[in-house]
């Protein structure tokens, strides 16, 4: 019987508590620990130096060095990319919108929304679980 090589590898879905969705089994200490990490990097980079794109570029490293050890690795990678781009896209775009006085306020309300989105990611990181982040586009299929 011959396979398709052009045939998708099937990435299992990760469910609310953290398990595989098809399978019910628990994450793994390693996919765990990556959560935890690769959701940290961004906050820790724009408290380092605040300069836009960063919050992409420590996700997008750790998450190549580690997309191959597991499907769900790379899935999770993949989710905290795409939503770091997203923000980025929205604070760029912000930045045209302080030429009208609009981003004094939508500014501000960017920021909050960001850091309260990865404060979020990271407790349910530490519980096992992964957050399901809202307005994420897949940039990185």
């Amino acid at each position: 019987m011959e396979q398709n090589d052009t045939q998708k590898i099937q990435e299992p879905a990760v469910n609310a508590a953290g398990h595989n969705a098809q399978t019910g089994e628990a994450m793994s200490k390693e996919v765990k620990d990556f959560l935890l990490i690769c959701n940290l990097l961004p906050l820790a980079q724009m408290i380092i130096c605040f300069i836009p794109g960063v919050n992409v570029i420590a996700p997008l490293i750790f998450w190549n060095m580690k997309k191959d050890l597991s499907p769900e690795i790379n899935q999770i990678g993949k989710d905290i990319i795409n939503f770091q781009i997203i923000f980025l896209i929205a604070f760029l775009a912000n930045i045209l919108l302080y030429f009208v006085y609009i981003g004094l306020l939508t500014g501000p309300l960017l920021g909050i929304a960001w850091f309260a989105f990865i404060i979020i990611s990271v407790i349910k990181a530490v519980n096992g679980e992964q957050f399901k982040y809202p307005f994420n586009y897949p940039f990185i299929k």
